[in-house]
C-alpha cells in the first residue's frame, strides 16, 4: 500500500529530492508532485508495470512528468548507480518487494554512501519486516539504520495498520 499523502507530507517538502524504490502504480509520486517536489527517482523491477505507471503519471500531471524519473530494475542495483548523482539530501521511500525484499540490499547501498547520513528515511510494510516473512528481523533494518546515521531518531507512522511505517531521521 502506498503512504498516505498527509503522512508523506510530513517528510517530503516543496523542493524537495524523493527517491522510491518500488513505483507499482505510481501513486506515491503523484503524490510526491501535488507537494512540489523537485524531482522523483522511483524504481520498479517489473517492467510492464513500469510502464503503466509511467502513463498513470503522465495522463495526472503532464506538465510535472519531466520531474519524474522512473527506472527499471533491481532496485538495490539501480540505487547503487543513483545514489552516485544525488548531489543534494534526499527523502528515501523504501517499498520495493513482493514475495521477498530487497530492503536490506537497499540499506546497505546507503551505508556505503556516508554522503546520504542526514537523509530522511521510511521504510513501508513494518508489519511483514516484523513476521520475519522476508527472512531479516526489525533488528536487522535497526542496525544498518544505525549504521547509515548513529544519530537517527526512529518514530512509527500510521500504513496499512498502526505503525507500519518506520522513520529515520536526523
Amino acid at each position: 500500500m502506498s503512504i498516505s499523502r498527509q503522512t508523506l507530507a510530513k517528510y517530503l517538502k516543496s523542493g524537495d529530492v524523493f527517491v522510491e524504490t518500488g513505483t507499482r502504480w505510481g501513486l506515491t509520486v503523484l503524490k510526491a508532485l501535488e507537494i512540489g517536489v523537485k524531482v522523483v527517482h522511483t524504481i520498479e523491477v517489473d517492467p510492464a508495470m513500469a510502464d503503466t505507471a509511467r502513463r498513470i503519471i503522465v495522463d495526472a500531471y503532464p506538465q510535472d512528468a519531466w520531474k519524474v524519473h522512473l527506472y527499471t530494475g533491481d532496485s538495490t542495483c539501480v540505487l547503487k548507480s543513483l545514489i552516485c548523482e544525488l548531489n543534494e539530501p534526499a527523502i528515501f521511500f523504501l517499498d520495493a518487494h513482493d514475495a521477498s525484499s530487497p530492503l536490506p540490499g537497499e540499506l546497505s547501498v546507503i551505508v556505503y554512501h556516508k554522503a546520504h547520513a542526514q537523509d530522511t528515511i521510511l521504510i513501508d510494510d513494518v508489519r511483514i519486516i516484523k513476521s520475519g516473512q522476508w527472512g531479516f528481523t526489525l533488528e536487522k533494518v535497526l542496525e544498518l539504520l544505525k549504521q547509515i546515521n548513529p544519530n537517527y531518531k526512529i518514530s512509527y507512522e500510521d500504513g496499512v495498520v498502526p505503525e507500519d511505517i518506520l522513520v529515520a531521521r536526523s
